[in-house]
């Protein structure tokens, strides 16, 4: 699906800090525009299809419920109160921003069209329920409430919601590692204690133990390179390793490639340790996870 579409699925994405991190602060888009022509265009799209070609009509809105009747079901995140709603603000905010984009879908839909692929009538079917899912959820949703997703994250960080510790690290070391890199910039050292970064370390491999990937994927960057003063590149390949699975499907070790440096350098046998690691580890920490998923007990 196209990018403005990837945003409001309530997924989270970390793109942990390199050298070139910069710290771009979140615009949220002025609520007051009026994008009932866009509803109307779509929508209008949307009747033009299915009374085009009636053979296919089932095929536009097969499976799709009315967007407000889904709207009401579909606000839980699977977390402590604080992380729900901040979850829920963060959502919302990514939505307003990315309402500019909504255009461009349909303009890529049109492309499919003319190229005869069916797959467009989906595509906009899909593209007109979310943005109506979300104009439900996130009406009442203000600016104010944007702006406390920090302090949501925090209150259920101590409440010991997994996720909400994991966004908050993750938050912690990205503002850490943009302050170090503006200095480096400056030519001043980075002035962040190591305890510190072992302490995020050590928080990062405790929450990943508990099945958080993002967590996973940060041990994995703190310990691939000498920056942190904690470089191991067997226990990194095998943190990012775990960070690339996916809950309640079985491990896969061909998702990590050992070609990129620093991982093009192990041995073989170094690769086959971090591979079991990496296994056990998912096994000890997400199995429950996979059943749970699976079975829903």
């Amino acid at each position: 699906m196209y990018a403005s579409l990837s945003i409001v699925i309530g997924v989270t994405v970390y793109y942990l800090a390199l050298d070139d991190f910069k710290s771009t602060p979140v615009v949220v888009s002025q609520r007051s525009e009026n994008i009932q022509d866009r509803f109307n265009t779509m929508s209008e799209k949307l009747d033009s299809l299915r009374s085009s070609d009636s053979s296919d009509s089932e095929e536009v809105t097969d499976g799709l419920i009315n967007p407000a009747e889904y709207a009401l079901q579909a606000k839980d995140y699977g977390g402590h109160p604080a992380y729900n709603a901040a979850m829920h603000a963060k959502v919302c905010a990514d939505y307003f921003a990315s309402r500019s984009q909504h255009d461009q879908d349909l303009a890529d839909a049109n492309q499919l069209q003319r190229t005869g692929n069916k797959e467009y009538k989906n595509i906009v079917a899909e593209t007109v329920f979310t943005i109506r899912t979300l104009e439900v959820q996130c009406r009442d949703v203000t600016d104010k409430d944007i702006k406390n997703v920090a302090t949501l994250m925090r209150e259920a960080a101590a409440a010991g919601d997994i996720k909400a510790q994991s966004f908050v690290l993750l938050e912690d070391f990205h503002a850490a590692d943009a302050a170090r890199f503006k200095a480096k910039q400056a030519g001043n050292a980075d002035n962040t204690p190591p305890a510190t970064y072992m302490g995020w370390l050590d928080s990062a491999t405790k929450l990943a133990e508990q099945g958080n990937l993002e967590a996973a994927s940060l041990a994995g960057l703190m310990t691939g390179i000498d920056r942190y003063g904690q470089k191991d590149v067997a226990a990194s390949a095998a943190w990012l390793l775990v960070s690339l699975q996916t809950l309640g499907q079985p491990f896969n070790p061909s998702y990590f490639s050992f070609e990129n440096e620093p991982y093009s350098t192990m041995s073989e046998a170094q690769k086959a340790s971090a591979i079991r690691r990496a296994k056990d580890v998912y096994a000890a920490c997400c199995s429950e996870l996979n059943t749970k998923l699976l079975t829903g007990r």
